[in-house]
């Protein structure tokens, strides 16, 4: 009789395996959880952004970079078919603001990069800020847009009307510039 007692009530589980099954259940939930965020499939809860540059923003203390361009920095300057400089990174920062136009965005996160910001694909409404940004030729493809790319070249929008420094190379130079100046390279392009 004793034994039928036990059989209606289960097998006895030690505290050791109920510990190791609760810890193997949270880092499979964590690594669902991360695959999800990587896979671009959490977004960030859609609202106002303010515009850093082409191809940053920040919402509240979060600042979000937009995956796969690579806008002019703030500061620099390209030159037009004329030989002339002018502010393309300036007007590469005016161009994302009038594609957000005011409205919510809403992001896709993809991944995070070197500096903690969130890498993202957004949207403010149905236009696609990252695509947009590289057909208006305001900004260089990393690769998933090489296509948008090559049109905006040919048809000479945005940056390609004359010449300009690939993004990454000008922030190398000048990160260079900086640290012969002041012994220090602070990221901040």
């Amino acid at each position: 009789m004793a034994r039928r007692a036990r059989l209606r009530r289960g097998p006895t589980r030690s505290f050791g395996r109920t510990a190791i099954d609760t810890f193997v259940f949270l880092v499979a939930l964590a690594m669902v959880l991360a695959a999800l965020k990587f896979s671009g499939l959490l977004s960030i809860d859609k609202g106002p952004v303010r515009v850093i540059d082409g191809d940053s923003l920040r919402r509240g203390e979060t600042e979000i970079r937009l995956s796969g361009i690579d806008a002019p920095e703030y500061r620099q300057t390209c030159k037009d078919d004329a030989g002339q400089d002018w502010a393309c990174g300036r007007e590469a920062m005016r161009a994302l603001k009038q594609l957000i136009g005011g409205r919510d965005v809403a992001c896709e996160i993809r991944d995070t990069d070197r500096y903690e910001r969130l890498v993202a694909v957004c949207k403010a409404g149905d236009v696609d800020l990252n695509r947009e940004m590289i057909r208006q030729g305001w900004a260089v493809s990393f690769g998933s847009y090489a296509a948008l790319e090559a049109e905006a070249r040919n048809a000479r929008r945005g940056i390609w009307r004359g010449d300009f420094e690939r993004p990454q190379d000008w922030r190398k130079q000048h990160e260079a510039n900086r640290a012969d100046a002041t012994g220090v390279v602070t990221p901040n392009d």
